[in-house]
């Protein structure tokens, strides 16, 4: 199966602060080379949340900064263009980007730990997963019909 992922930026921000699960998924997705999509907005939110002063600790604790998560990120991503998405698709409406740009990216899997997202299960053609589900899907060995 080819994969075309869209990765909430929760758990970019925990793959690079806290590792864990998001670390395994962020180095699986770039070891099996699948495309990381983001829109400019979903960009934009990222670096708003990196310059939280709550996250300062974790940077230094990381012996990090936020330009270095930036600079090593940014050329792992594939900007797309969000697609228009109705109103209520979502509960929150901070969760609309994410689905506009899995939408516009063609995306096959939305990954996130947000219940908002992850309790859609399916929109158009994207699976929306958690993490742990995404590492299970990708590891799991092939069918003879694949």
């Amino acid at each position: 199966m080819i994969f075309r992922v869209v990765m909430d930026t929760n758990l970019i921000i925990s793959a690079f602060l806290w590792g864990g699960i998001p670390k395994n998924l962020f180095n699986s997705v770039i070891e099996h080379s699948i495309p990381l999509l983001m829109s400019v907005e979903m960009m934009a939110e990222l670096e708003r949340t990196l310059r939280k002063p709550k996250l300062a600790p974790r940077f230094t604790d990381q012996s990090t900064s936020i330009e270095k998560v930036v600079d090593e990120f940014m050329p792992l991503v594939t900007i797309v263009q969000s697609s228009p998405i109705p109103d209520g698709v979502v509960r929150d409406p901070k969760d609309h980007m994410i689905i506009a740009a899995a939408v516009g990216g063609k995306a096959t899997h939305l990954i996130s730990g947000d219940k908002d997202l992850t309790s859609l299960g399916r929109y158009e053609i994207t699976d929306i997963v958690t993490a742990t589900q995404f590492l299970a899907l990708l590891h799991k060995p092939p069918s003879p019909s694949e």
